[in-house]
Formats: C-alpha cells, structure tokens, sequence
C-alpha cells in the first residue's frame, strides 16, 4: 500500500523566489512521474484555494486557521499528520516542526544564515537559526540542492553526511528561447536579484560604470528584482541613463527578458544552487557569475567566472563578454548542453529515493 506524504504547503503563501519555485516544480515533478510507493496530499493554512493551482493533480487539504504559517507550521501541521493518516511529513521550503510524533524530511536549501548575519534582518535569522539547530534531532533526513549545500548543511548543523540527501533543482520547461518582445525597448545587459546584499548588485552597478563607453555602444545595464523583507536591504542609487531598474518581473515576462539579453550578470556572493543561470542558459543567453559556493558545480564551463569580490574582475567580466561575440557563442552553446544536466523529473526520483531511506 503507498504511504501517504504529507507536505507542508506555506511556501504557496509566499512571493515566489527559488525557493519557492523549487517546492512547486518537484512537487509537481512527483505527481507526474508514475510509482505506487507514495501518495501526496498538500496541507495549507487558510482557504487562499487559487494559490494552488500550479500542483495540478495534487490532493489538498485546505486547513481553516488562522494562525501564522510559521506558527501554524510548529502547532498545527505535525497534528494533522495525525488526523489526516500520513506516513510522513515533509517541508519543502526550509522550515519544519520541531516536535512530532512522524518521520519527517526537511529541505534545507543552504548556509547562508551562518555565512553572513549581515544578510538577514535579525528576527527572522534568530527564528531560522533556532529552528535549524533543531533539525539534528527532529529531521529524519534533510533535502538539499547541491553538493556545495550538502556541505555546509552538514558543517552548521552538525549532522551526518548519510542524512544529508542531495535532490538538484532544475530549469522549468517555460525558460527557452522565444522570439517575443521583451518589456523594454532597447539593447540591454541584464542583472536579477532582489536587494537582497547577497546578490551583490551594488558591484554590478559599479563595475558598468566603469566599462568604457565604446564597448557598452548603447547597451543599457537592467537590474530586475523586487525586495524581500526577510534580508537585509541595501542602497543601490539611482537609476541612470544606462542603468535600469525594474523591480519584480512575473515569472511569465522572464523567458523574454533573458532571450533579448545581450547576456547575464550575476555575481552572487553566496548560492546554495543558483537557479538564475540556468535559466538564462537555457533562453540562450550567455552567462557571468561568480567563482564560489554552488555557481561553478551548477554552470559548469558554460560561464564566464568573475570574483564576485573584486570590481576590477566583474569590470573585466563585462568587458570580455560584452565586446566578444565569439566566446559569447560558445557561451550559449555550452549553455544549451550544461542544461541537459537537470531534469526535474530525475530529481523527483531522487527526492523518492531519499524518502525510501526511511525506515
């Protein structure tokens, strides 16, 4: 008989990042593929029905409460296990109850909170940060997106490696190459992330100012991104003549957004997998990112690599990939193969696999 996974659904509550687009991507991967070992049942918080609509096929238990998700999360979804019949819990986006009384999987997606406090606003990375460290004990394995993440989970929350199970993100089958019109006019470089410090935009913006007028010919710098209130939040100036800001783009205008790109630029200070090259890899547009954490074991030799502490080498980035058609070519090409490595349905095999590990 399969046994019945119950799924923290609050990640439907929130505004969608990679987080969120990793839950609902594997979550609809599993439906998908077919196996009789295990059944999925959605529980959310409320009756905001119309945010479920993407887990096509997956049956939903709608709880009517009014708590707090993330008080709902510790109270009442371990008691629906319960009520509900689950064999197991599981929270697909970083948070889990701490007490239960069923095996439970949680999805860590990185260590970011104890990379660099100063990338968090203090309440929510004193909450995560309690709520992990109870992990260890209350999780019976842990989900994460990449080896790199693998490693610092194991690192800052002191757990074995044979708890630790890696299930890669992957790219959504919207993301290629279209022939649509972007949402601006004009020839333009482009940049994604939130202002969140992580993402580093500020050197971005600094590192355009400083490449010569005659290589960007009439290139603009476009920055897309909507904030987050969980993450610090730092100053970027304002906009310019050759500098753009966006702010939040629907997931639907970014397959455009990337085609038209003369190429990308994202050199984060810290992924955990990096989903925003692969994206663009995989609307042919060419890549610059960063030479740390997860972004070299996710792009492999289909970027341009830059240290993401340096100016003088995100400058150099641009000015090498900007003026050289050639190597953005190959840029692309290469981005077209690396792409062939994530497959969100070979990652729903994984995320089942890991789940047969419990006992």
């Amino acid at each position: 008989m399969p046994k019945t996974v119950l799924v923290n659904g609050c990640f439907l509550l929130q505004q969608i990042s990679g987080v969120q687009r990793y839950a609902s991507e594997l979550l609809s991967a599993l439906v998908r593929i077919r196996q009789d070992r295990y059944n999925w049942l959605l529980a959310v918080p409320g009756r905001r029905r119309q945010l479920v609509q993407e887990i096509g096929g997956m049956d939903v238990y709608f709880d009517n409460s009014v708590l707090h998700p993330a008080i709902w999360t510790q109270a009442s979804f371990p008691l629906l296990g319960g009520r509900l019949g689950a064999d197991f819990l599981w929270s697909p986006a970083n948070i889990g109850p701490l007490l239960h009384s069923k095996p439970q999987v949680i999805t860590v997606f990185d260590g970011s909170l104890y990379h660099n406090r100063k990338w968090f606003d203090w309440k929510f990375s004193a909450y995560y940060k309690t709520v992990f460290a109870g992990y260890k004990y209350s999780a019976n394995r842990i989900i994460t997106c990449s080896d790199f993440s693998k490693g610092e989970i194991v690192k800052y929350l002191c757990v074995p490696p044979a708890k630790v199970d890696v299930v890669p993100a992957a790219i959504s089958s919207s993301f290629c190459r279209v022939n649509e019109k972007s949402v601006l006019d004009g020839r333009y470089v482009l940049s994604l992330g939130s202002r969140d410090p992580r993402k580093n935009i500020r050197s971005v913006i600094r590192a355009w100012r400083r490449v010569p007028a005659d290589i960007k010919n009439g290139l603009r710098l476009v920055i897309a991104g909507g904030g987050n209130t969980n993450f610090a939040v730092e100053s970027l100036g304002r906009a310019t003549d050759d500098v753009v800001f966006l702010g939040y783009v629907p997931d639907k205008d970014l397959p455009a957004l990337y085609s038209n790109a003369h190429c990308f630029v994202y050199p984060s200070f810290y992924e955990g997998f990096g989903l925003p090259p692969l994206e663009a890899m995989a609307c042919g547009c060419p890549v610059i990112t960063s030479d740390v954490a997860s972004l070299p074991e996710v792009c492999g030799d289909a970027a341009y690599y830059v240290d993401p502490y340096s100016i003088d080498s995100i400058v150099h980035g641009f000015r090498e990939v900007v003026r050289n058609e050639q190597l953005r070519g190959r840029l692309v090409e290469n981005g077209f193969e690396n792409g062939k490595r994530f497959n969100w349905d070979r990652s729903a095999a994984e995320m089942l696999r890991a789940l047969d590990k419990i006992n």
